[in-house]
């Protein structure tokens, strides 16, 4: 019996000695600075420039949308881009509740 008891602690010591003796950690690497140049500012010029149509919509999100639907939005992952493509007909004013006006230019609030 006393020699299943040494063999036991002698395979858990030997098991805890690899386990945890790892050699050395690899040194970590330096990392470089992006080589691009940074775009420029926006100018004055390029504020009153009539936007043009087209193109590609990049939007990184952790899993895909279920739907754009808003109807059948179930998940924050169809929300999120569904609000940046679709426009309600009004919004809300900045910290509060008060209805503003967004595509819809005004309304008519019938009892």
């Amino acid at each position: 019996m006393r020699k299943l008891t040494l063999l036991m602690v002698g395979i858990t010591l030997l098991s805890l000695w690899t386990a945890c003796g790892g050699g050395a950690a690899p040194a970590p690497t330096a990392t470089t600075a992006p080589t691009e140049a940074p775009t420029e500012a926006p100018t004055e010029a390029m504020a009153t420039e009539a936007p043009t149509g087209g193109g590609t919509l990049i939007f990184a999100q952790s899993a895909d949308a279920g739907t754009l639907d808003p109807a059948l939005e179930t998940s924050a992952n169809s929300l999120a881009p569904a609000t940046h493509i679709l426009e309600g007909l009004t919004d809300f004013e900045a910290g509060s509740t008060t209805p503003i006006p967004s595509l819809a230019t005004s309304w008519d609030v019938t009892d």
